[in-house]
Parts: structure tokens; C-alpha cells; sequence
């Protein structure tokens, strides 16, 4: 089963009653309308009374403020049409339209008949219709309110080669390390790592400088001594205007070789630093078809740092990602931010599922979740894979709970517009004088 969602601003008080309309007129059959004619047909057959011509049961008193129920059996669809309980992910009144069909191929086209009504029949503009869910929407709307900083603009330029390079956890190692020198350019000796392939990921540029042949001493490293290419040296010795810093010699062609030295990009030192992680992540959620409207990283809520939000389903998602060890206090700053985002009034979203990513393991017994705390704490460490498997699982548990909701909400429509059998008739008697004191 497949089950997909979005939200209809109502511009105007008769969108839902003219879509609904129209949905009859393309072959949706209401189940209400439908359920109440053939109990009538069934009383005709008994009594030889038609109700649906007597005027007390006539259709305007059959509408009613429930959700409504539309089955097409010829393109295997049926939809839900509900209101919203509070004004939060739309401005104004709006109303959800949410679609049932075997497969994801169906209810996109399911989805996509509808969406045509409003737009092509109707003639409304495609701006009132939000895909997603209500709850949905509320968790875009906030992950769209996120602020960016420039760590999300160069882990957006993270590609396949580069996390390559920080998938091999000796590399990745190897590089954090020289993140810690107080030098900021390399030889090939120092970076224990394939040069060629950090500078062909964009990890680390080549950069080229003159080594005196008496000494093996090299000018100082940094500008204007290090230069973008080897013909770049090889003119500024001819001028002899360096200077060995090692022995003072004046350099020149003839007693002085040009060798390659490396630095980190802005991306590379960041990556290094351990944003390849949320890079990684963020891979990973793009290919279980998360898009990127419900994904922000390295982001800001208020004074709070987030390393990445995202939501599946109705769940909200707030993600810490480390490239070490996470201790006691990590978890409780992560908590005081996740419950800042729950406690404001002004945003309706709400964090559910707190996922706790550590390429280290986390001691079980800081992740207990206290007694009537709702939120989710979900581990996702270890390697790549482990972490990958970790996301995976609750992502797609995620997406399942969602249909799961979905479907019972289904049910309990279809329930409610069925009678009454005994068993349920004698219970609400008996709660009604409970409640009532009869």
C-alpha cells in the first residue's frame, strides 16, 4: 500500500465542496452518500417506502462536518478529504487530501487526477496546494525557517569522490590529524594520503614552491612564495629575487628545484573536521528519496546549532553528527535545543525522533530515554555501514508508522459511517450514563 498526501489552501469557502463535485463527476463515488442509498434501497424493498424522496432525508441533510470518502475502483484509488483542526502549516482555512492505492506508481496518478481538478478544471492557482500532509507541512515550514550558514553551502558541494576519500576511516584519521598542525601547507611525506586523488576530490589544491639543491630547504610556505603552477617558479627564479630561508642562498634555476606542496580547500578542512559525516548523511537520505525541501544541515534555530534536520512521514528528525566519541554533555546540550523547538508555541512542528550519529560507540546507559519523555533517542555509530544500516531502519520505520496512521484513520472512517452493532450500542449507553450520572 502505498499513501500519499497534500494540503489545499480554501481561497474561497466552496473549493472543497466544488472539488469534491468534480471528483464524483471523474468517477469518485462518495462511500457516505453511497452507503446511505443502498440501506435506503434495502428499506424500500422492506417497507416500500422511499426515504430519499421523503423531504426530512433529503442530500443537504446528509452532509455533515466528517471527513469524505471517495472510491474510484477503476484506477484503484481512494481518497480522503479532511480539515484541519488548527490554522498551521497554511495560512487561513485548508483542507487535506490524502490518497490510498496498491502501488507508488497508482497513487501518483491518483494524485495527479486530483491535482488537475483544481487546477485545470477549477481553474486555481498551483500555489495553494502544498504536497504533504498537514503534519508535513508543519515540519517543512520550520526546516524552511532554519537559517544556513556557510558549512551548509560547502557540505552541499560534498560529491562521491571526496566522501570516498573520508569512507576509508585511516584516511579520514590521517587527514583530521593535519588539521591539528599549526602549519597550513604539506609535502607529500606529511600527508600520508594519495595526493592526486585529495586534490582531483577537491579536498586539497597542488601548489608549487622552490627547494634550494645545497640545503633541501624550502622558502616559506605561503604566498608569494608559493605559487599555482611550475612555470610560475621557474620565471620568478630567473629574477633571483628568493632567498633560501635555511642557508641564504639566492635561488635560481640552476640551484634550486621546483617540488609540489598541498593545502586544504575550505571544503576539504571542513570535511576533515568532520562535516564529510553530515555529508555522508545527507547521501543517504537523498537515496531512500527524502528531497531536499525536508533536509537542511549545518543550520540555525534561534542561537542553536543543528547539524541536520529532516523529516519522513510526520516525523520530525534532529540529527548530531560527530566524528568522535559523544559524552553525557553532548546529549544533554542536544536535548535543551530539541526541546526549544518543542516548547515555542509559534511553530507547531514537533521533534519525535532524535538520531545520535557517532563514527565512535555510545555508552548505552547516557541513551535511556527518561519515563514519559516522547521523543525517540536512536543510535546510528560505528562504520559507514553500520551508521548507513542504523538510518536506514529508522527511516523506513518512520515511513511505515506514517502509513500505519494513515490506514487507521481509513478504518475509523469507514467504521463511522456503519451502524452501530449491539455490542458497541450497549457500551455507549453504558458510558453515557457514566458520564451523565443516569
Amino acid at each position: 500500500m502505498e499513501v500519499m498526501s497534500y494540503v489545499v489552501e480554501e481561497v474561497e469557502p466552496t473549493v472543497r465542496k466544488r472539488f469534491c463535485e468534480k471528483l464524483i463527476e471523474v468517477g469518485f463515488k462518495d462511500f457516505h452518500s453511497n452507503a446511505i442509498e443502498r440501506f435506503c434501497k434495502s428499506l424500500k424493498e422492506l417497507l416500500d417506502i422511499d426515504l430519499m424522496k421523503v423531504k426530512s432525508f433529503s442530500k443537504e441533510y446528509l452532509e455533515s462536518s466528517r471527513p469524505c470518502l471517495l472510491v474510484n475502483t477503476s484506477i484503484g484509488g481512494i481518497i480522503i478529504i479532511s480539515e484541519s483542526e488548527e490554522e498551521a502549516c497554511v495560512k487561513g482555512k485548508a483542507f487535506e487530501v490524502t490518497c490510498f492505492a496498491k502501488s507508488w506508481e497508482e497513487a501518483d496518478k491518483v494524485l495527479a487526477i486530483t491535482k488537475d481538478l483544481l487546477t485545470k478544471k477549477l481553474g486555481f492557482a498551483s500555489a495553494i496546494i502544498h504536497n504533504g500532509s498537514f503534519d508535513e507541512n508543519c515540519n517543512k515550514n520550520l526546516i524552511r525557517s532554519l537559517s544556513e550558514t556557510h558549512r551548509s553551502d560547502l557540505a552541499k558541494k560534498v560529491e562521491d569522490d571526496a566522501l570516498k576519500v573520508f569512507l576509508n576511516k585511516e584516511a579520514s584519521e590521517k587527514l583530521r590529524r593535519l588539521t591539528t598542525f599549526p602549519i597550513k601547507t604539506f609535502d607529500k611525506s606529511m600527508i600520508q594520503v594519495n595526493p592526486d586523488t585529495l586534490v582531483a576530490s577537491g579536498i586539497m589544491t597542488e601548489c608549487f614552491a622552490p627547494v634550494c639543491k645545497k640545503c633541501g630547504g624550502s622558502a616559506l610556505l605561503m604566498p608569494p612564495y608559493l605559487f599555482n603552477s611550475k612555470k610560475d617558479v621557474s620565471t620568478v627564479l630567473k629574477s633571483k629575487s628568493i632567498v633560501c630561508p635555511s642557508c641564504g642562498n639566492k635561488l635560481n634555476s640552476e640551484n634550486a628545484t621546483v617540488s609540489s606542496f598541498y593545502q586544504f580547500t575550505n571544503l576539504g578542512l571542513e570535511c576533515s573536521k568532520g562535516l564529510w559525516l553530515e555529508a555522508y548523511v545527507k547521501s543517504i537520505l537523498e537515496k531512500l528519496g527524502i528531497s531536499g525541501d525536508r533536509i537542511k544541515l549545518c543550520s540555525v534555530h534561534g542561537k542553536d546549532e543543528l547539524d541536520i534536520v529532516f523529516s519522513e512521514g510526520d516525523s520530525l528528525f534532529i540529527c548530531e553528527c560527530r566524528d568522535r566519541v559523544i559524552g553525557q554533555n553532548d546529549l544533554y546540550v542536544l536535548a535543551m535545543k530539541v526541546s526549544r523547538i518543542n516548547e515555542n508555541i509559534n511553530e507547531p512542528a514537533t521533534v519525535d525522533k532524535v538520531l545520535i550519529i557517532s563514527t565512535e560507540s555510545i555508552p548505552k546507559d547516557i541513551l535511556i530515554t527518561p519515563q514519559g519523555e516522547e521523543l525517540e533517542y536512536i543510535p546510528a555509530t560505528g562504520s559507514p555501514e553500520e551508521i548507513k544500516r542504523e538510518l536506514v531502519k529508522a527511516v523506513k520505520k518512520a515511513r511505515r508508522r506514517y502509513e500505519n496512521k494513515k490506514l487507521k484513520a481509513l478504518t475509523r472512517i469507514l467504521l463511522w459511517f456503519l451502524p452501530s452493532v449491539v455490542e458497541e450500542a450497549y457500551m455507549r449507553r453504558i458510558i453515557e450514563e457514566e458520564d451523565f450520572g443516569l
